[in-house]
């Protein structure tokens, strides 16, 4: 029975002299900013592993100021996999420097090892803030034997940037603790090779073009299908939209 895989598409509205010169009718006032999910909870990162404060599966919320690393701790299992990630979420209008701005985040285990890493999600907007999101994973299949153990981890969050950079207001954050149970009885076969085509689909330019309102982050995302839709962005927004996607697509 295929599966779909709601995916996330965001569009960002890069603020030029034009457009800041003469916005259009309906579209003035500030970008909304990223909203968080629905019953986040506050909470304060550590700057060491000591103190840090535990993160149960769920959403949380907390703020980066310009070199913050900040630590939470995770208790995990030897059954299941933990995924954990941060969005970054600078309000938008606030500066931000292309490429030095940017979010990292780790897993370690309690001896300081990392387990598992994202990479450098950076800023590449001339200048113009946006929600950036990174990850990392501790998979009870990886390679690493101390990662697999049940134990204490600890979920590191670093907001990496230049001292004399523009753009020195905290980044909210928004953190997400979640599970995934591992395989029980006997794993499904792998599925074959597929296939790539190289032919561009064909552009949808007939039918209705239907409206639609895309959402401000992963949590509001505006769902859209197959078909042709229209919105309207403001300069220096970004909005997002989620897309169902089915195995190997």
């Amino acid at each position: 029975m295929p599966v779909l895989v709601p995916a996330l598409v965001s569009i960002s509205a890069v603020l030029t002299g034009s457009a800041a010169a003469a916005p259009a009718a309906g579209l003035r006032g500030d970008p909304p900013a990223y909203r968080t999910a629905a019953g986040a909870r506050p909470v304060q990162g550590a700057k060491s592993p000591s103190g840090a404060p535990r993160l149960a599966p769920g959403t949380y919320t907390d703020s980066l100021a310009r070199g913050d690393e900040k630590f939470y701790a995770v208790h995990l299992d030897a059954k299941s996999s933990a995924y954990l990630s941060a969005v970054a979420a600078p309000r938008p209008g606030s500066e931000v420097a292309d490429h030095t701005d940017s979010l990292k985040v780790s897993i370690r285990d309690a001896d300081g090892n990392t387990c598992s890493s994202g990479g450098s999600t950076a800023f590449r907007g001339r200048g113009m803030a946006y929600p950036i999101a990174d990850y990392a994973t501790r998979r009870i299949d990886g390679p690493r034997t101390n990662c697999r153990r049940a134990g204490t981890y600890y979920f590191v969050v670093k907001r990496v940037g230049k001292a004399s950079a523009e753009g020195a207001a905290r980044w909210p954050v928004e953190l997400r603790h979640q599970r995934e149970p591992g395989l029980t009885g006997t794993p499904p076969a792998q599925p074959g090779p597929g296939t790539w085509s190289t032919t561009a689909p064909v552009p949808l330019t007939g039918g209705t073009k239907k409206d639609t309102e895309g959402g401000t982050g992963f949590n509001d995302a505006a769902p859209i299908g197959k078909g042709v839709w229209q919105d309207r962005i403001k300069p220096g927004e970004t909005r997002f939209y989620r897309v169902p996607v089915d195995w190997g697509q």
